[in-house]
């Protein structure tokens, strides 16, 4: 009896180790990465949270709206043409139909079928060749934000700020740089890895370092088989640079 008591109490301990290896400590990851603030960034977003755009998407066979295409980081104004970088993936559709929703743009709880037909219509001006970044632009008479976009980007330790418009609502995040990787993602031979939580819509929001520059897009996160969210990356600012560099060049 007392060799039952004990492989049944061992078998238990076991049971209970796999459930918090498997269940309890990515949901705590996952609830840590999604609740931090650093309330020092928190009280300087106001100044760059009209930089962030979301990408309204009209499918061209079905007609179908949804909002939760992607986002961008607006980095230069001309006129009255916005000029933003986003992922390139967001955008590669060849029939389908992109505009802008900004910070200003109005939210409801409709499907916003209506609202699509009022917003800014998105040209694509261009794709890098080596990475998953694209630079568009949009017209509007609004007066949001620019991001400047640093000369590196976020080393191992340092703080980020993460945004992206998910439906129409701006979300962001905060995290700590956790390395790099090198292993390759579509189109993207080198990501910075992260733990500010990244969701659906996230896909080329911009990370801000403390200064407020634009220091990476954010390309995508990595959830476990569960859905519980393990770590986000981005495309940091010296591939950003090179495809703004790229696309005057062709410009000219």
């Amino acid at each position: 009896m007392k060799k039952i008591i004990i492989s049944m109490a061992c078998a238990l301990i076991t049971a209970g180790v796999l459930l918090m290896t498997f269940f309890g400590l990515p949901i705590l990851h996952e609830n840590e990465c999604r609740e931090r603030v650093f309330e020092d960034m928190a009280e300087q977003l106001g100044k760059v949270r009209g930089a962030v755009i979301g990408l309204a998407v009209k499918n061209g066979q079905s007609g179908e709206i949804g909002f939760g295409g992607g986002s961008g980081a607006v980095f230069h104004r001309s006129g009255d043409r916005y000029y933003a970088v986003t992922v390139a993936h967001a955008v590669s559709s060849k029939v389908d139909e992109y505009r802008a929703v900004t910070a200003q743009t109005p939210y409801d709880r409709t499907d916003g079928s209506g609202l699509f037909e009022t917003l800014a219509e998105i040209t694509v001006e261009y794709v890098s060749p080596d990475s998953d970044l694209a630079v568009i632009s949009f017209g509007s008479a609004e007066e949001l934000e620019l991001l400047n976009v640093a000369d590196r980007g976020p080393a191992e330790g340092e703080r980020l700020m993460c945004m992206g418009m998910r439906d129409r609502l701006l979300d962001v995040s905060y995290g700590t740089v956790t390395g790099t990787e090198t292993s390759g993602r579509e189109h993207t031979d080198r990501v910075t890895l992260h733990d500010a939580y990244i969701a659906n819509g996230s896909n080329g929001g911009p990370a801000v370092n403390e200064q407020l520059q634009l220091c990476g897009i954010n390309i995508g996160g990595e959830f476990d088989k569960f859905g519980h969210f393990k770590y986000g990356y981005l495309i940091a600012a010296e591939q950003i640079n090179k495809t703004i560099e790229e696309y005057r060049s062709a410009a000219e």
